[in-house]
């Protein structure tokens, strides 16, 4: 019985773990996040400093001129790059290469046209790219080493990009900054360097620029013009320059002091000015000139002391005119001058030496502008230089020549001279003439004294008048008031004796020499 018992445990326990491992066998569900699959990316992404192609624009016929672009992986895998096919004439420096994800590659571009076309294509780019262009515009032209027309140059940046253009020849101007435009900050030519010949050159309203040099090799065949440019001290790179069919013009550079640049220029068809370039030191860079087709004009150059820059010059068409040349005592510069309509000579406060110009004017070669010799230390006329003498230190203090006052630019040069003598006729005209009062240090007057057509009421200011040869006071209309001249009438001398001595008429007032000399000064 105990053995029956113990066999019927044993079978209920087998029973019991044969269910319990038939439970634990039951398979458990476990819920799972999906893997998510990353797309692989390389993305081209083009740029250029100017725009989304590449523009070389015009190129002169074998000159070599580079650019620069970028391509940037904007993909999250590596870009790989396996050729760029660039078009004819055109090269790269990369043509392969791997560019990792948000990185970018600088390639450079070159451009060498052979001949006078469109060169303008395509860039192809094989690469493994998933996204982005993989072709770039790239534009340029094969053009003539002669530029059509005027160029206009306001930058540096300006001067530098038409240098790299390679240029040889301008049909037209070769404009470096405008006379209306502000003043340009351009400092170096030398990008033009392969330049060789303009129609002309113009060099406006610069500021830092102090030479030409770059400009060594370049003719000009028409006319040369420098306008305002303050720091402008020398054109020594003009030397190429030999014949213009214009002119020149210098006006208002400042700071130049030489103008040897233009040594080999030999004729000029039409003007030579150089005006208001107050440090200009001399003009010896004119020493080949023999020839000016119209006028020739020396003004407001106040460091000039001779004219030595001109002993080969041979002929002047229309005129020669010096002015302002404030330590200019001779004209020995000019002595093989052989012709010229008209001379004059102004405002030279030294000059007193005309003997180099008396055989011109002794072979009628040129004629002494009528007035025109005026505010020089000696102001002869062509029949003085000619017949007595071309030479005279006139002392200071004595206005030699024939002198007329009728505006108040006129008056104001007057007095800052303090003349007490006029060595030839004096004359005070125009209604712009209200007082003498500019006259108060006037004492002589060796020929005509002429008071005409003023708005004068009285004649104050020639209280130290003493001498004149003769007087004329006439169309006045108001002027009714002598006693100005009470002195005069009563100490002075008018030489003349004959009857045009003395004339007043058509004033408000006309006295007789006797009635001013009876003290009827006053109407």
């Amino acid at each position: 019985m105990k053995i029956k018992n113990t066999i019927l445990i044993l079978a209920y326990i087998l029973v019991f773990s044969s269910c319990a491992s038939d439970d634990d066998n039951t398979p458990t569900q476990i819920d799972r996040e999906p893997e998510t699959v990353i797309e692989q990316t390389a993305i081209i992404n083009f740029t250029n400093e100017e725009s989304n192609e590449i523009d070389f624009g015009d190129v002169v016929v074998d000159i070599i001129t580079t650019q620069v672009f970028n391509i940037e992986n904007t993909g999250n895998s590596d870009l790989n790059i396996t050729n760029i096919v660039i078009p004819d004439n055109y090269t790269i420096d990369i043509s392969s290469t791997t560019i990792t994800p948000d990185t970018n590659k600088d390639f450079t571009i070159t451009f060498s046209p052979t001949e006078i076309l469109d060169y303008s294509n395509v860039i192809q780019i094989e690469s493994n790219a998933t996204g982005g262009n993989d072709t770039i515009t790239i534009t340029g032209f094969g053009v003539s080493p002669i530029y059509d027309g005027s160029i206009v140059l306001n930058t540096q940046e300006e001067v530098d990009h038409f240098g790299k253009l390679g240029y040889t020849s301008i049909t037209g101007g070769l404009n470096i900054g405008q006379v209306t435009s502000i003043a340009s900050t351009i400092v170096d030519l030398e990008p033009l360097n392969k330049i060789l010949e303009v129609g002309f050159l113009e060099v406006f309203s610069t500021t830092s620029l102090e030479n030409l040099n770059g400009l060594e090799k370049l003719n000009v065949i028409n006319s040369i013009q420098m306008v305002s440019n303050s720091a402008l001290k020398n054109i020594d790179a003009l030397k190429s320059v030999t014949k213009l069919e214009g002119y020149i013009n210098f006006l208002s550079n400042n700071s130049l002091t030489k103008i040897d640049g233009l040594e080999n220029l030999i004729e000029v068809k039409e003007n030579v000015r150089f005006n208001k370039n107050a440090l200009l030191e001399n003009i010896d860079g004119l020493s080949s000139l023999k020839s000016v087709g119209t006028d020739f004009d020396l003004l407001g150059s106040p460091l000039i002391e001779n004219l030595n820059g001109l002993s080969s010059l041979e002929n002047v068409g229309v005129e020669l005119h010096v002015s302002g040349s404030l330590l200019l005592e001779n004209l020995n510069g000019l002595s093989n001058l052989k012709s010229a309509s008209l001379l004059r000579f102004s405002d030279n406060v030294s000059l007193y030496d005309y003997c180099g110009i008396k055989d011109l004017l002794t072979n009628d070669g040129a004629n002494l502008y009528h007035n025109g010799q005026r505010y020089n230390r000696f102001n002869p006329t062509k029949s003085e230089v000619v017949n007595s003498t071309c030479s005279e230190l006139v002392p200071l203090g004595v206005y030699d020549g024939n002198l007329l006052m009728d505006s108040n630019s006129d008056i104001e040069k007057f007095v800052s001279k303090n003349f007490h003598t006029i060595r030839g006729s004096f004359g005070v005209n125009g209604q712009a003439i209200t007082n003498l009062d500019f006259l108060e240090n006037l004492e002589t007057v060796t020929s005509d004294l002429n008071i005409r057509n003023t708005d004068l009421t009285n004649l104050d200011g020639l209280d130290k008048l003493i001498y004149v040869n003769q007087l004329f006071i006439q169309e006045n209309a108001m002027l009714a008031d002598y006693c100005g001249l009470n002195s005069f009438i009563e100490n002075g001398t008018i030489n003349n004796t004959g009857d045009y001595r003395y004339i007043i008429t058509d004033n408000l007032y006309n006295p007789t020499l006797e009635e001013l000399q009876n003290g009827q000064c006053t109407d």
